[in-house]
């Protein structure tokens, strides 16, 4: 999939109604789902390939091939609905990603940058009618990282590979990650290198934009006159024409962080 056919990423917005014996079968990048309906259960399926650099989206209703003997996970719910109503949803990560960009980006004195990067989401399944969370499940498995100053004074968080771009263009289109545009002001009369990032995706709000493509909450920081970072704030994206679906609100709520935890963010 690529920009121009991102549009279809919108199927996410229709809710599904699924009768006895019918399957849904989701391509999200690596993620591959199955999801059953049949007589007092909801059973899924998947597996992931753990590409991050997989491209692929397809999604079938109803699926009416055989569904591949080896997928690793397996889940079934009890459900005595004949006709549940579900939502198949894309979900931003229960913790914040740390992202080190493969190439580094230093803001010059003074200079003003906003910077694209991107993170892998997971899929939620929610019963339409009640709103309850029956799953959710992440497009691949995520690498575990302590993000912090000393054993004991840090967070434990994702890790993630991505290229910092400074235009929309040059960052690679994945269907199954967000993308999150980052404001950083450079104060100080020294350069300020970016070599490692803490994305807090558990405090930001989800969006897909007019072209279907996922997009974050924005960040701003700035720099004082000696380097250290503050003014950590999120809000709504900006978006040149069109409008924002929105797809979920953050999953923590932002406290009044210490400039400590503010200048951990990007180290």
């Amino acid at each position: 999939m690529n920009r121009q056919e991102a549009e279809q990423l919108k199927v996410f917005r229709t809710d599904l109604e699924m009768n006895e014996g019918q399957i849904f079968h989701l391509r999200f990048g690596p993620l591959d789902l199955y999801i059953e309906k049949n007589r007092n259960e909801i059973r899924l399926r998947w597996m992931t390939t753990n590409d991050w650099m997989d491209n692929s989206f397809h999604y079938q209703f109803p699926f009416e091939s055989l569904i591949p003997q080896n997928l690793l996970q397996e889940r079934r719910y009890a459900s005595t609905a004949s006709s549940p109503v579900l939502q198949v949803v894309p979900y931003l990560g229960e913790k914040p990603f740390v992202v080190k960009p493969d190439t580094s980006v230093i803001i010059l004195p003074g200079e003003k940058a906003k910077i694209f990067l991107s993170t892998p989401m997971n899929i939620r399944l929610i019963d339409a009618t009640t709103q309850q969370i029956i799953d959710e499940i992440p497009v691949l498995n995520r690498v575990k990282t302590w993000f912090g100053e000393s054993p004991t004074d840090g967070e434990l968080c994702f890790f993630t590979r991505i290229r910092a771009a400074l235009t929309e263009e040059n960052l690679p289109f994945r269907p199954h990650r967000a993308v999150t545009h980052l404001f950083i002001e450079n104060s100080s009369k020294e350069s300020l290198p970016i070599e490692k990032l803490k994305i807090p995706v558990n405090i930001l709000d989800l969006y897909q934009d007019d072209r279907g493509l996922f997009i974050t909450s924005s960040l701003s920081l700035k720099s004082d006159a000696k380097g250290k970072l503050k003014d950590l704030k999120t809000f709504p994206p900006e978006v040149e024409k069109g409008s924002l679906h929105h797809f979920h609100s953050p999953r923590t709520l932002m406290r009044k962080m210490t400039l400590k935890t503010i200048t951990q963010f990007m180290r």
